[in-house]
């Protein structure tokens, strides 16, 4: 059972996620998040057709990273953060395997903090980076058979992040 599991998040759903129609992002050229926020995809990222206003959804191997425009800070990065490590760690309906919060600094100098947590099945990370009283929020869904593949580039997608201007409360 467990080998049909991790065959079907190998083979069947990134076999499914070629089936829909992503638009191929040139590596190396921003792309905007919203008004305010730029991010620079990573090698083997598509935007999916999903994507709207209020998120930017780039895919990649059936995985997904949700990126939120720039928004005025609504409390701390170290509570936000905290308060998604802790519905991880106390969702009813998978047993997740949460990392300590921990710190990082983008490449524009933005600090942030992230969250990492695995089930049998899938993997997780949250980022929340902040620049002047602005906050945005990444967001990285996978299955376990392909984290490893798809973690770098996520991370790499996250450290690029640039804010364009500071956000109005």
């Amino acid at each position: 059972m467990v080998l049909l599991s991790a065959l079907f998040f190998i083979l069947v759903i990134p076999a499914l996620d070629d089936l829909i129609e992503h638009t191929e992002l040139e590596v190396g050229t921003p792309l905007a998040v919203g008004e305010n926020l730029l991010m620079t995809p990573a090698q083997g990222w598509a935007l999916s057709p999903d994507s709207t206003q209020a998120q930017t959804i780039l895919t990649n191997s059936g995985t997904q990273i949700v990126v939120t425009p720039a928004q005025p800070l609504s409390q701390p990065v170290a509570d936000q953060i905290q308060d998604a490590s802790d519905a991880l760690a106390n969702d009813p309906d998978k047993s997740w395997v949460v990392t300590e919060p921990t710190t990082f600094t983008t490449l524009a100098g933005d600090p942030g903090a992230t969250v990492t947590a695995q089930s049998k099945e899938t993997s997780t990370q949250s980022w929340i980076v902040t620049h002047d009283g602005s906050q945005a929020t990444v967001v990285l869904v996978a299955p376990v058979a392909v984290w490893d593949a798809v973690s770098e580039g996520a991370t790499d997608i996250v450290e690029s992040l640039q804010f364009a201007q500071t956000v109005e409360p």
